[in-house]
């Protein structure tokens, strides 16, 4: 019983990683895209490396390495690149809202 429930649950977790890896990459295309030539858009390509660290935790579970802490960080890893994306995004924005406050366009 416990050999198939750690089955599946491995089977769960992989299928979550793809998923989460395949939506990323999705979605810092089409922001990159849609931002492009402004400067938003380097904030949202830092997401790209994001599949890749959830590719090394698939790879991790499919070869079997037992060594959690492998696995936890490349987890990490991917969670402080969103994290920077958003601050970067974040400062982007407030370097963009500063320049319209600082000088208004007065006609």
């Amino acid at each position: 019983m416990s050999e198939e429930l750690d089955l599946i649950l491995c089977l769960i977790l992989n299928v979550a990683i793809v998923a989460i890896a395949l939506i990323t990459a999705i979605v810092a295309f089409y922001l990159a895209r849609l931002f492009k030539g402004t400067p938003f858009e380097k904030p949202w390509k830092t997401l790209y490396l994001i599949p890749i660290f959830m590719a090394g935790i698939g790879i991790c579970e499919l070869s079997g390495v037992s060594v959690l802490r492998i696995r936890a960080l490349l987890s990490i890893a991917a969670l402080l690149i969103f994290l920077y994306s958003l601050r970067s995004f974040y400062y982007a924005w407030q370097r963009t809202r500063a320049v319209d406050v600082l000088s208004p366009e007065e006609e």
